[in-house]
């Protein structure tokens, strides 16, 4: 099953406070008063965390506020940390145990293990609808033995799991036969829920002994990124989204929520790319800031690895995947005996620019290359019968480990495997590395993973996605992460 968007497609520890209420407790010296944070938006927003599209941050945010799931993500630390989880334990990384907090949802009834089971049930039952039920692929069976405590059995040992269960997405909702919507005032699990919504906006109160340093966040809506970032200026909205050529104006700072990753994908299992030197030969003759220019306008964006900015990414990219002589040479002489290399592109997509200037950089090197616009079944169709050559796709989520995007993308059954790519070495590399309960040498184990399967080269990073917002300076403890623009728990109003 491709579950990625198609342009074409942590630590275990055992912790007895729910350290993210606890967020900001210690830190008096920040001069704070109560208020209401303000968030410009240019479009409908949704809250249903299980069908949240990772690459719309503001739904993400949404869904983050209303919903918490069993664990979340500390950006400052780096770390996975309790939320309705108050601790876990695992003896092998394949049989956990969650034992939760004494929490409640919004309407006053138990947060139970039953619950919390029933909502991952409801994410992994949506394979045609939500992004993250493919996340879920190392589930082997979950269960409620007691009513404090959730049983999480996979395959194989995964000390990533905690991380893997901070994506918004597995937000345990009351009810699993109701898909909350952002107006709807259905019992939620987070620090806020909605007291108004609708095609407009929202607003979010903060829910009884919640312990947040705002009493709200209200979403705005404006026709475009323009209006909205007038009414930042104006001082009457805290946030708005920046359009592509868009700056942060005085007295804000730029904040990127990314969860996906632009990416070119060669098939690996079809003809002339089962050549692991010719998809080398791309590899090397790609200039890659000047895609990332034509796509998102600056070269800072350059992707060197297929998680994106802000999840952890590895870098496995940045040192040899830079252009050579050698490369436009091979590409050349391969030129000269093959066709146009038909490059998949989904009609729509915003990577049409980049693929365009990827194109133009392989025609001149020799390699004719064309534009081919498909819907998504047109695509699938090129997937399974194994033709497809070269393609320009997003890898997405949002997640804050990198095994899930490495996983989906490069291992032979991975989910999002568009190029066909299959090497016993990574999949046992992988294997080696989800069981290696140390977190920094787990860490270095999915570093070297991707880094000797991108040398390959049959998945190629390009650019690093995401929405940019203009903050006003006078909001404080914004840390963006795995596309999750902030934390409604840490982040303050300042004088």
């Amino acid at each position: 099953m491709v579950v990625a968007v198609l342009v074409g497609g942590i630590l275990v520890a055992g912790c007895s406070t729910d350290s993210r209420r606890q967020a900001g407790a210690d830190e008096s010296n920040v001069t704070e008063h109560v208020g209401e944070l303000r968030i410009g938006i240019v479009e409908p927003m949704s809250a249903d965390p299980a069908t949240v599209n990772p690459t719309h941050a503001i739904d993400v945010l949404a869904a983050d506020l209303l919903y918490d799931g069993l664990t979340s993500y500390d950006a400052v630390s780096g770390k996975a940390v309790p939320e309705l989880a108050e601790s876990w334990d695992t003896a092998d990384g394949i049989t956990w145990t969650f034992h939760l907090a004494a929490r409640t949802f919004s309407d006053g009834s138990p947060v139970t293990a039953a619950a919390v089971v029933s909502s991952l049930e409801r994410v992994r039952a949506m394979t045609s609808t939500s992004l993250a039920a493919g996340r879920l692929d190392v589930v082997a069976a979950m269960s409620a033995p007691t009513a404090t405590d959730v049983q999480i059995v996979l395959d194989v040992a995964d000390y990533e799991l905690p991380a893997l269960l901070a994506d918004p997405a597995f937000g345990v909702v009351a009810d699993p036969s109701v898909a909350p919507t952002i107006a709807s005032q259905t019992p939620v699990s987070g620090s806020f829920r909605v007291q108004s919504g609708g095609s407009d906006g929202a607003t979010l109160v903060t829910v009884d002994d919640a312990a947040v340093d705002i009493d709200g966040v209200e979403f705005v809506r404006f026709d475009d990124a323009t209006a909205a970032q007038a009414a930042l200026e104006a001082g009457s909205i805290d946030i708005a989204p920046l359009g592509r050529d868009n700056v942060a104006p005085d007295g804000t700072t730029e904040h990127l929520a990314s969860a996906a990753t632009l990416v070119a994908e060669l098939g690996a299992a079809n003809g002339v790319w089962e050549d692991t030197a010719n998809r080398q030969a791309v590899l090397h003759t790609l200039d890659r800031d000047a895609i990332a220019v034509a796509a998102v306008g600056t070269a800072d964006r350059r992707a060197d690895s297929l998680v994106p900015a802000g999840v952890l990414a590895t870098g496995g990219c940045s040192a040899g995947c830079a252009p050579t002589a050698d490369g436009p040479t091979s590409l050349g002489a391969l030129g000269a005996t093959s066709g146009p290399v038909p490059v998949d592109v989904p009609i729509g997509d915003d990577g049409v620019t980049a693929a365009n200037a990827l194109i133009g950089q392989l025609s001149a090197a020799g390699l004719p290359a064309e534009l081919r616009t498909s819907d998504s079944a047109a695509l699938r169709t090129t997937l399974a019968a194994g033709r497809l050559q070269l393609a320009v796709f997003v890898v997405v989520g949002s997640a804050p480990t990198p095994d899930p995007y490495l996983a989906a993308t490069l291992s032979s059954v991975g989910s999002e495997n568009l190029s066909g790519y299959a090497s016993a070495e990574f999949d046992a590399g992988l294997s080696a590395a989800r069981g290696t309960s140390e977190p920094a040498a787990r860490r270095a184990a999915y570093e070297q993973l991707e880094a000797a399967a991108l040398a390959a080269a049959p998945v190629i990073p390009l650019v690093s996605l995401g929405e940019r917002f203009a903050v006003s300076d006078r909001v404080l403890g914004v840390d963006s992460v795995a596309g999750l623009l902030l934390d409604g728990t840490k982040v303050r109003l300042g004088r």
